[in-house]
């Protein structure tokens, strides 16, 4: 038992990387920028929450009929609330 707190699961920007099929300098540069999800560092460790990665993609879903080159990829700045336990500072 765990004094009933509910635990977020993490991924390391590699997996997350491979989750999306892109090379994870890309992900590096985001956060450099300040252009990406709230994360937090383990050592030299990366983590994202997996709860974030999944509204960032439902937020980010193009439909069938409408032009990607209409719509730019949402990637918020670290200073936006995400509605998670954790918030990035």
């Amino acid at each position: 038992d765990h004094g009933g707190k509910m635990h977020t699961k993490h991924i390391s920007d590699k997996a997350l990387a491979g989750r999306w099929s892109m090379s994870y300098k890309t992900l590096q540069r985001w956060r450099e920028e300040n252009r990406f999800l709230p994360y937090f560092k383990l050592g030299k460790s990366i983590r994202y929450s997996l709860e974030a990665i999944e509204l960032f993609e439902a937020e980010n879903i193009t439909l069938p009929g409408t032009s990607s080159r209409k719509r730019k990829t949402h990637i918020p700045n670290r200073t936006q609330k995400w509605g998670l336990e954790w918030q990035s500072k």
